[in-house]
């Protein structure tokens, strides 16, 4: 603390405790030496917060221990103390009364009442009017339990259940969950349902749909999506205070696309079926070009056709046939007279 002066008033300080005080020069330029420090004790205080505040959760019983100390630990007179529980979820707060006493450890638990799900914050101060509340601890409960088995499928719309209008069938999306095995005792008797949340962010930061269901199973309405869109599901328990259970999510599902919107134009059928007409006709001709230019080509597979037996599967070749193949390598005899050479090409 700084001051001009050469008083000044210390506040806030706790009971009981031992402070030492130094006084230094600041500036102009530089510090100056530090004093003789001087120790000096505080006393007891019946408002003075209480000291070393715990708290102790159990998961498994979802139980708390709170435990603190006496500002001094010495008391003359008995003092009695408020323990505050607060909710930060519901932001309900509860407070517990405990009688005057001149103990000065003290230990209370709280075994009924916490709800899984939220964060409790807990102060305590003493009964006197005028006393402060000492600094508060936080304390997180084991979440509630999330549902099981969370899937996500498409299947046909029953049209007799649905009185459907399309005349072909169409597709939606089922999300199917299962009840969480182990509930807290409180909670087998309550209302429960289930929220579902809908969301093109795999981190469900941004959501698209949120429902509300009773049942462990979903019909997700085809219009609620975006045909052909991926999506990501969540289901969530919550009880009848609204305290909620992490998200079970999975996903991505492709959103189904309506039979009457899947429409093949006569334009777009064409711009398919006339390049294919085109290149049959085009690989037609090629394979017509190359067998007339080939005569033995031509042969042999005319030849290979004609003694195909479809019924046993085989061919019977003609050697002879192959044979005549050997009159393209022959060489070409012209007619010549008694008066002229014999030409042979």
């Amino acid at each position: 603390m700084t001051t001009k002066d050469t008083t000044i008033t210390v506040k806030e300080l706790h009971a009981c405790e031992k402070y030492s005080f130094v006084v230094a020069i600041v500036g102009p330029q530089s510090f100056g030496p530090p004093s003789v420090p001087i120790a000096v004790s505080t006393k007891f205080s019946p408002g003075a917060p209480p000291k070393n505040l715990q708290v102790k959760y159990d998961n498994e019983t979802n139980r708390m221990s709170i435990s603190w100390n006496a500002s001094c630990p010495v008391i003359d007179v008995e003092i009695g103390y408020v323990l505050e529980v607060k909710d930060l979820f519901k932001n309900n707060i509860s407070t517990i009364k405990l009688e005057k006493t001149k103990v000065v450890n003290f230990k209370h638990p709280i075994e009924k009442g916490l709800k899984l799900g939220t964060i409790y914050e807990i102060r305590v101060k003493t009964d006197n009017p005028n006393s402060k509340w000492s600094k508060g601890v936080q304390v997180k409960t084991r979440h509630v339990p999330i549902p099981d088995a969370v899937t996500v499928y498409n299947q046909l719309v029953d049209k007799k259940a649905k009185k459907a209008a399309a005349t072909d069938p169409q597709e939606q999306v089922v999300v199917q969950w299962e009840k969480p095995k182990k509930l807290p005792a409180y909670m087998e008797q309550d209302k429960l349902h289930y929220k579902v949340v809908i969301s093109r962010d795999p981190h469900f930061n941004e959501t698209e749909l949120t429902l509300n269901v009773s049942d462990t199973k979903l019909e997700l309405p085809q219009e609620k999506l975006e045909a052909g869109r991926l999506y990501f599901v969540g289901v969530s328990l919550v009880d009848s205070e609204g305290y909620a259970s992490p998200l079970n999510r999975v996903g991505p599902f492709n959103a189904p696309v309506p039979q009457e919107d899947i429409v093949v134009t006569p334009s777009g059928a064409a711009g398919v079926l006339v390049p294919i007409f085109i290149v049959i006709a085009v690989l037609g001709s090629a394979l017509g070009y190359y067998m007339y230019r080939n005569r033995r080509l031509a042969r042999n597979f005319a030849a290979y056709a004609s003694r195909y037996n479809a019924a046993s599967g085989t061919t019977i070749l003609n050697t002879n046939s192959l044979d005549d193949d050997e009159d393209d390598d022959s060489p070409i005899i012209r007619g010549f007279a008694d008066d002229e050479p014999l030409v042979v090409s």
